[in-house]
């Protein structure tokens, strides 16, 4: 295979998971006016900007729908993100300095707006995104209103910059709790995990029910895992040698893979690279003959269970040799168990060896065992 054709297989593939990924209908849910709950299949984008309007199926083969503000209370997605329309005042102060306020005092606009949840409880966190900023909001008991935690920077005279920070002061609730001390008050940055720490701690400490969306889109989306395996390799000749006897010996090899979940489809899809070294051992007339290679399998992976339960799954890969053999397909089944301990099966076949064995014309299948361990 040419080098051009080998560049347009591999542009194919990634481009292949990319497309799936931009449609991702998944379960969720949305509130209507009426009080209604309706379950449906919600085109998850992954909100950089808290949004006006959502897409949405009422299941699967259904025309795409939408609806907006005006018309929905909730939506979410299952554990991922949850939003909810509210009327807030917000201080769209800039953070970052790139507009020179000379006024501390907050300037308020309200608007109705759907609010991202991020901890749901007595003590409950939020955030609203635009462009490339983030205000965070909170309420500190079940009938309180939401109010934006205030941390701004401004210019009180030219060349210098100051902070405007009471949103330490607006924590002061969570105080009276034994595992929150007053110096890590005064020191909590204006940060989702930072605040997010706060919320979580008071409300353990006030035994309140409560449910976390900080980080959950993100956890398992990257998964390493450490592959090691063995090769059960077979030579079939494509010309005779009556000189020469070969025969397959059991190899080695150990992988480091590399894998990105996509939400599509509840994180059944993956993207998959693996960096491998192997060892491929043969008996050369009796004597012990063996080469060592590096490769770089690319490939996509699906799995037969939703969200990374225990189950099944099939993966494919184009590789990359970066040692002397020819670049190849493989392929294979697996078992994932409890999210980081995997088996798998997989075969592959290398043909024209005479790149790596000058005496040899024929191909080489090697059918291999891994284990897998997931960190």
């Amino acid at each position: 295979m040419t080098l051009k054709k080998q560049f347009n297989l591999f542009s194919w593939i990634l481009f292949s998971v990319y497309g799936f990924s931009q449609t991702n209908f998944v379960k969720g849910y949305f509130i209507t006016n009426e009080n209604d709950r309706v379950e449906c299949l919600i085109n998850d984008i992954s909100w950089k900007e808290n949004p006006t309007i959502f897409e949405f199926k009422l299941n699967e083969g259904t025309e795409i729908q939408k609806k907006g503000i005006s018309e929905v209370k909730e939506f979410g997605i299952g554990e991922l993100i949850r939003y909810i329309r509210t009327d807030i005042n917000i201080d769209r102060s800039f953070r970052d300095g790139e507009s020179e306020i000379s006024d501390r005092k907050p300037n308020y606009v309200k608007q109705t707006v759907f609010i991202e949840v991020l901890i749901d409880g007595l003590a409950s966190l939020y955030v609203y995104k635009e462009d490339k900023d983030k205000w965070f909001f909170f309420k500190s008991g079940i009938d309180s209103e939401i109010q934006q935690l205030i941390y701004r920077k401004y210019f009180p005279k030219k060349g210098s910059i100051e902070e405007y920070s009471p949103f330490r002061q607006q924590l002061k609730f969570a105080g009276n709790c034994s595992n929150i001390s007053s110096d890590r008050l005064k020191k909590v940055e204006y940060t989702q995990n930072d605040l997010g720490s706060i919320f979580l701690k008071y409300n353990s400490c006030r035994s309140s029910k409560q449910t976390s969306f900080v980080g959950n889109r993100d956890r398992g989306l990257f998964t390493f895992t450490l592959r090691p395996g063995l090769e059960f390799n077979d030579i079939s000749l494509s010309t005779s040698f009556p000189r020469l006897n070969y025969e397959a010996k059991l190899g080695y090899r150990l992988g480091f893979e590399m894998e990105k979940l996509f939400l599509m489809q509840d994180r059944r899809w993956a993207l998959i690279i693996e960096p491998t070294f192997k060892y491929l051992a043969l008996d050369r007339d009796g004597e012990n003959d063996g080469l060592e290679t590096m490769e770089l399998p690319i490939g996509v992976r699906h799995y037969f269970t939703p969200n990374l339960g225990n189950g099944f799954f099939l993966d494919a890969s184009y590789v990359l040799d970066l040692s002397v053999l020819n670049n190849s397909f493989t392929g294979g089944i697996g078992y994932k168990h409890k999210s980081n301990l995997s088996i798998q099966g997989k075969i592959s076949q290398r043909k024209n060896l005479e790149k790596a064995f000058v005496d040899i014309e024929g191909n080489l299948n090697t059918y291999t065992i891994i284990l897998g361990y997931s960190f």
